[in-house]
């Protein structure tokens, strides 16, 4: 398609990316003085007319938000041949698959601003009555100084889609994977109706565990493996991956809560739990040496990231996010998770029954 036409406004540059629901183009005007990015809904879905009428209600509800954090989606429209897109701002920068891929962690100064940023973002949303549903690293860009991150969050307008499609984290008739099992909460599994605000923060927290941590907070062999942790497993501890993050755990122990009314009930008093709980980490940290003043060290027993110079940050860049005030986490007791997991249980084995019809479906849908 590069090199294409398109409702005759808009040339076609270059493929940026592709996945389940369709491919994203950078496009200029003919004249080529403006740019934008253009996504075209895959051929799949072209004909499905449940579907076409989402996309389109949530272009235009995607739309409507207006914060420096979310794209901005222009309009929506259909091509020649029928095929419905919308267009949107070009995002600059990086997602976080990148850093996330790497598995190398980065230090509180870098996590804790970028964090509340896509928390404020997602804030913006929530208040006005949109879930993401699919908030994953590919949807997440950023750019900018560390300490001052620009964020930019991905996909709101076909968050809703994907419902009409087939569902988060299910396969469609032609065997593509709708969603991300591994940030989407485990109240999603069963029915992606379900989500509120809440869903998205739990995939937030999987972000900034990974984050932090370089690892999978719900390593698995397998996707199956992985569900069954999610829905089963206590909040995975921090501590256990970098004991000098300890302080983390509380935040953790609620972000990743499988029971949503045992998360925090909004971003922001999310983003001031993040931000209290940067600060016990930073506080407890060494002050730098005379000879290192622009390098700020872990206690020498723990294996941090915090010596390379690419990534050091003053204590004051978070200081500035207003880490002081925020209040402590609140920390869930053993009555409520022992309340979870009983509720674990019975969702469990719904899991287990919807993942079997879902291997018989698609073998089913393999063999015709």
């Amino acid at each position: 398609m590069v090199g294409a036409r398109l409702a005759g406004r808009y040339r076609l540059v270059r493929l940026l990316g592709e996945g389940g629901m369709g491919a994203v183009f950078e496009a200029t005007n003919f004249d080529g003085t403006a740019r934008c990015a253009v996504k075209v809904l895959s051929p799949v879905f072209r004909d499905d007319p449940d579907v076409k009428s989402r996309f389109f209600d949530e272009a235009r509800a995607a739309s409507r938000l207006e914060h420096p954090g979310i794209v901005r989606v222009f309009e929506a429209g259909t091509a020649e041949d029928g095929t419905p897109f919308f267009t949107m701002e070009v995002c600059e920068g990086q997602s976080l698959g990148g850093p996330i891929s790497t598995r190398a962690p980065l230090p509180p100064e870098v996590v804790v601003p970028l964090g509340r940023a896509v928390l404020a973002a997602l804030g913006h949303a929530h208040e006005r009555g949109v879930i993401h549903r699919d908030l994953k690293p590919e949807n997440v860009f950023f750019s900018g100084e560390p300490s001052r991150p620009a964020v930019k969050l991905l996909d709101f307008g076909l968050a809703r889609v994907m419902d009409a499609a087939g569902g988060v984290g299910r396969r469609t008739r032609t065997g593509m994977l709708l969603g991300t099992p591994g940030y989407i909460a485990p109240e999603q599994l069963g029915d992606a109706r379900v989500a509120d605000a809440r869903s998205d923060l739990y995939s937030v927290g999987v972000m900034l565990f990974e984050l932090l941590s370089g690892r999978d907070p719900f390593p698995s062999a397998n996707p199956f493996e992985k569900l069954t942790i999610m829905l089963t497993a206590e909040a995975p501890r921090i501590a256990d991956a970098a004991p000098w993050l300890a302080p983390f755990d509380a935040f953790f122990r609620r972000a990743l809560a499988p029971e949503p009314r045992l998360r925090f009930g909004s971003a922001r008093e999310m983003s001031d739990a993040l931000a209290s709980a940067a600060g016990v980490v930073i506080a407890a940290a060494p002050s730098p040496a005379p000879s290192t003043a622009h390098t700020t060290r872990p206690p020498p027993t723990q294996q941090s990231p915090r010596g390379d110079a690419a990534t050091q940050l003053s204590i004051q860049a978070v200081q500035a996010h207003d880490v002081a005030a925020p209040p402590s986490v609140r920390v869930i007791s053993q009555r409520d998770l022992g309340r979870a997991k009983r509720r674990r249980a019975l969702t469990v084995a719904g899991a287990v029954l919807f993942a079997l019809a879902a291997v018989v479906a698609a073998l089913v849908l393999y063999a015709s």
